[in-house]
This record gives structure tokens, sequence and C-alpha cells, in this order.
């Protein structure tokens, strides 16, 4: 069983399940802590008024129904209960290869982050804007992703010399796009999950610049400020005519967690909307996989084993783990060890054999590839048209010069 208590009575020894905040917002890398220095306790107490610490040994298994504040979060509930609000029989077959859908998806990116700095800037500048605005630019990533959604993820792992907050409002868009159409939402409902994503952090406009690009550890002021953009996101759409409620729900409860330990409200489980909890899991996946200013990314197979630790206390289980499928077992844009010691890019998933998408060679046994471009479609080989087919052999913590690789992979469109 879980014991609050005040980060005052810490000791060495003891084992953290839980903060009185996410873990994603905190410097630890992981959800738990075992309390092994003085240093831990100090930095818990400038973080954290009270944690959470285990009280017995009793596990907590796949059925175990555990209590967070006064509401029960049932683990048991399937997908499909989940999102009984919306229906998802629709099928999206890819229609474009990714070489082919790689140039759409890039020209997407730039329409996408013109109009979200003019928008930012209207922002800050305490000035409205209109739905009209950013329609047809988020129609435009939404278009691409049903296409192929590989060629919108490959870029989005890409470096990029873009401001922070436009790449992660634009990649939280595609990521959006991706998992509903992945769930087989309707177009109606994958625009309206896109559009939040989109416009998720807007209310960060309003903020201090020294605020959003410090460095080090924020003071508990400015955390406090700083997690005021949640209700300032809502606020500023609230005046946007035509903008469905869903959207600005959304964006209001983007940071509640699946435990009660999110803000603005505290809600948990299935007291925050559904698109709420898609978006937690996106916003937090796509930011620690891009560079921050405070903080350097994670490979894409170091955030997913984050994202799967915290499923049950920060995310809600069901959505964390189709969330996951639907990354696949070789995300988009991971780098991968191949069988015969090359190194690869995942670029295109085989959704009939997940275990076997298409990558294109980064190196020979330590030797670059920059001038050429060899891609290989594992699926292929593993249905018999080679004796020794490749296999991956592994994923790879490894992060890779994006610049050059974005320019690589836009010479396969041309």
């Amino acid at each position: 069983m879980l014991k609050k208590i005040d980060t005052r009575l810490l000791r060495i020894g003891m084992y953290i399940s839980e903060l009185d905040r996410p873990w994603t917002e905190t410097s630890f890398l992981f959800q738990g802590l075992l309390i092994e220095s003085a240093e831990d306790i100090d930095q818990l107490q400038k973080l954290c008024s009270c944690v959470y610490i285990d009280s017995d040994d009793e596990p907590a298994g796949e059925n175990v129904v555990r209590e967070f504040g006064v509401h029960t979060i049932n683990h048991k509930a399937g997908i499909n209960e989940i999102l009984r609000d919306f229906p998802r029989d629709y099928s999206y077959p890819v229609i474009v290869p990714v070489e082919q859908e790689l140039e759409s998806a890039n020209q997407a990116y730039n329409v996408a982050a013109s109009v979200f700095s003019s928008i930012w800037n209207r922002v800050r500048s305490c000035k409205n804007f209109s739905s009209s605005e950013f329609k047809s630019a988020i129609n435009r990533i939404t278009g691409s992703v049903i296409r192929n959604p590989d060629a919108f993820l490959m870029l989005r792992t890409l470096c990029d010399d873009r401001d922070y907050n436009c790449r992660h409002a634009i990649n939280s868009c595609a990521l959006a796009a991706a998992f509903g159409r992945y769930l087989g939402l309707y177009p109606d409902d994958i625009s309206v999950l896109a559009t939040g994503a989109f416009l998720l952090d807007i209310g960060k406009a309003r903020l201090p610049e020294e605020l959003l690009n410090k460095r080090g550890q924020l003071t508990m002021n400015e955390q406090q400020l700083f997690q005021c953009h949640a209700t300032q996101s809502a606020e500023i759409l609230s005046g946007v005519a035509g903008l469905p409620a869903t959207v600005i729900d959304m964006v209001r409860s983007h940071h509640e967690r699946d435990n009660g330990g999110g803000y603005p409200a505290g809600l948990d489980g299935n007291q925050i909307p559904v698109f709420a909890r898609i978006a937690a899991l996106i916003d937090c996946f796509d930011a620690i996989t891009i560079d921050r200013p405070y903080k350097s990314r994670l490979a894409v197979v170091d955030a997913l084993k984050m994202l799967m630790e915290a499923m049950g206390v920060d995310f809600q289980q069901q959505f964390a783990e189709e969330f996951s499928r639907c990354l696949g077992p070789y995300p988009t844009g991971a780098i991968v060890e191949l069988s015969n010691d090359c190194v690869a890019i995942v670029m295109e998933q085989n959704p009939k054999h997940r275990e076997h998408p298409r990558v294109m060679l980064l190196s020979s046994r330590g030797n670059p590839l920059e001038d050429r471009h060899i891609v290989i479609d594992l699926g292929r080989q593993t249905a018999g048209s080679t004796r020794n087919p490749l296999e991956i052999r592994t994923l790879l913590s490894t992060i890779m010069d994006g610049g050059k690789l974005k320019n690589r992979m836009l010479a396969l469109a041309s």
C-alpha cells in the first residue's frame, strides 16, 4: 500500500513510489527512487511538499485495483470501453510510400511552423486569433499522416533549428494524428485530437522568456507560474470561435495524471477527459525525444521505456500500451543494429510484419555511408527472397546528427 508522508520526514533507505507532481516534470529520469543520500532528500524537499512511499511489500499486479486520492482506477477496462463515445471502425491503408510522402510532409511542416510562430507572437502580444489561421495547416499535417504516418514520424525525430515550442506543437499534432489513425478514429475525431495537440501549450506564450528558456532547476514559485500555462491555454482557446469544447478540455487537462498527481485540478483516472489522457502521453513522449532548452533528448527506445514505467501512475495503462503498439517494436526514426553489424534507421513500418520494417543503412562495420542511400525492406527478405535474411539485432540508444539525416531522407524523395 502507498503511504503519503511529508518530505520533512524522509530518511535514507526509503523507497519513493510517487511524488505530488508528475515524475516527467522533475530531473529524475525514471519513476521510483531509492533514497541513498542526504542530497536525494534535499532535492525531493525542494521539489515536493509530500511524497508516497511503500508501506508494505505487496506487489501491484495487473488485476489490482489501486486507490489514489478519493477515486478508484480500474485498470481492467478495455480500450473499446474507454473509447466507447468515439467510433473507431475506420481503416486507413498506406496510400503512398514514405519516400514519396516525405516532401509533402516537409512542406506541411514548414507551413505549420510559420502558422504556429504567427499565433504564438499574437498571443504573446495579447492579440486574438481565429481558427481559420491554423485549420488549413493542421489539415495538411493530418492528411500527410493519414496517407503515410511514417513520413512525419521520421521528420519528427530529426534535428531542427526551430524554436522548441514550435517543434513540439507540430510534432505533437502529428503524433496525435498517427495515434488516432492507429486507433481507427473517424477523420473528424482525428482532426479534433490533432488540433488540441497543436495548441496544447499556447498559453506558454504568456510566460516570461527567461522562465521558458531557463536551463537550471525551477524554484517552487517558478514551477507554480509555469503550471499556469495549462489553464491559460484553455482560457485563450475559449475565445476562439468555432473551436470544439473537446479541444479546450483536452488542453486544460493534458497535465492531469492517472494517479491524481497532476495539475491544474488534480483529476485522476476516468475524471480526466479521454483526449487529455492521450495528450498527456503524446506531450511527454515528444518532449523527451527532442532537445529542450534545459535538457537533451532521449533516444526513442529509452523514452518508450520511461513511458512504460510510468503507465498506471502518470499515464493510463491502456493508452500507454496502445501507443507503444502504434509506434511498433522498432519505431520509425529509431536507430537499430542489424544482424550483419550494420547500423540503420527505421524509416517505414511494415503493417503485416511490424518486427521487420524498412530501414536505411547509416554505417557498415563502423564506416559511415553518408553518400549512399541503401534502403532494405526486412519484411521482403524474411518472406524468402534472401537465403540469409537480415534481422534487427537490437535497438540502440544512439542520437544521430539529425540535420544530415534530414537531408539524406529528403534526397530519397527526389
